[in-house]
């Protein structure tokens, strides 16, 4: 006969890293369009997370104590680029490609309305840029003081989630294992997010308009 209390048995949990996302203004992450899908970047801000995210981590960002501490985006690490590689790839064609390799092994940082010289250290000291495809987005743009809530309500049993400042390398957190089944059911804001970025998109979501041939009429 087994002994014990089942009230203590530890429940099914999914381990996540969860940070604080002070500004949204679509740099960090990023959000734009590639191959005719929308293709969700962090490649600056950030040095910790981006140095021990692993491929398949979950990674949730938290809106501040001031607005409520709510979801504003849950993805999943499709995996990382280099920033050579990063820029290679996309050179400018994304917003938050701003740093130039130059010979000598270091980065010309461009000119961008997000990041001056200041942030250089920050936002190099990290080689890799985290990339994703499967990602559930849910806050309308915010500045620093920002006070007004955005992000999607956190329910109850997912309280775990909402503490402060959580920075530098973020918090692994245990959260119910069906907390991305839940995710997944609650209504997002990406047609909302369209002031974010500057790609306008075909009535049909899959192509961009410049197209001679929508893939999908």
């Amino acid at each position: 006969m087994k002994s014990g209390n089942a009230s203590a048995v530890r429940k099914p949990s999914l381990l996540l890293r969860a940070y604080t996302l002070t500004v949204n203004v679509n740099h960090a992450p990023h959000l734009g369009e590639h191959n005719g899908r929308l293709l969700l970047t962090l490649a600056n801000c950030k040095p910790g997370i981006r140095s021990v995210a692993r491929k398949g981590e979950w990674v949730a960002a938290i809106t501040p104590k001031k607005m409520g501490y709510r979801l504003a985006y849950l993805m999943r690490v499709g995996g990382s680029w280099t920033r050579a590689e990063y820029w290679q790839k996309f050179k400018r064609t994304r917003k938050d490609s701003i740093y130039k390799p130059t010979p000598g092994g270091r980065f010309k940082l461009l000119k961008n309305p997000f990041h001056d010289a200041s942030n250089y250290v920050r936002d190099t000291k990290c080689n890799l840029i985290l990339w994703s495809n499967v990602f559930y987005y849910f806050a309308e743009p915010y500045d620093r003081g920002e006070t007004d809530p955005h992000g999607l309500v956190l329910d109850t049993r997912y309280e775990s989630l909402c503490r402060s400042m959580r920075t530098q390398y973020g918090f692994l957190v245990h959260v119910p294992d069906d907390f991305v089944q839940w995710v997944k059911t609650q209504p997002g804001k990406l047609k909302n997010l369209r002031i974010l970025y500057s790609e306008i998109r075909h009535p049909c979501g899959n192509c961009q308009p410049k197209r001679k041939q929508c893939r999908t009429e």
